[in-house]
């Protein structure tokens, strides 16, 4: 029996070239796919990786907040001025700290350092002379180590006493 070269090649071939086509085809597909998964993976491994970046530069930036010293944040030690005086009569605090004068007697006052009238001892602690004058609130801080006796300007028989050390 013989079998006609181009009858009979031709669905060989045919055949041939149809599984290189679906198996390839197959193979292609299946390329895509796995390149789609992979793409996928290393996207969701970069997102990962940078939010745990933004976690640590917030972790650091907490860090920092809490260990960063502000210098306006300076220690403030009050004193109320009441009918009956100064209270606490005397207090202690460190240089460059502040204490914060408040009169609660209802009527006018102005502290100032020793020695009335004049309150040479330490002039820059005079209320009179700030913008604070007249207010019921007076913020002054001490730069001067020593002990700094004081008194009301306006009822010099009130009288207190700041120790900067």
């Amino acid at each position: 029996m013989r079998i006609n070269t181009k009858q009979g090649i031709a669905p060989i071939v045919a055949i041939i070239i149809a599984l290189l086509v679906l198996g390839g085809g197959g193979y292609g597909i299946k390329k895509v796919a796995d390149n789609k998964k992979e793409k996928k993976a290393k996207q969701e491994q970069g997102e990962q990786e940078e939010k745990q970046k933004e976690e640590k530069m917030s972790e650091k930036k907490e860090d920092e907040k809490k260990a960063e010293v502000k210098p306006d944040m300076k220690k403030e030690t009050g004193v109320n001025y009441t009918a009956a005086g100064f209270v606490p009569k005397t207090i202690t605090i460190k240089k460059g700290e502040t204490v914060v004068f408040e009169n609660k007697t209802g009527k006018s006052a102005s502290v100032a350092s020793n020695v009335h009238p004049t309150h040479l001892l330490y002039p820059e602690f005079d209320q009179y002379k700030t913008d604070q004058r007249g207010k019921d609130e007076f913020r002054f801080s001490f730069e001067k180590v020593g002990t700094w006796n004081y008194h009301d300007h306006l009822n010099s028989n009130m009288t207190g006493t700041v120790i900067v050390e």
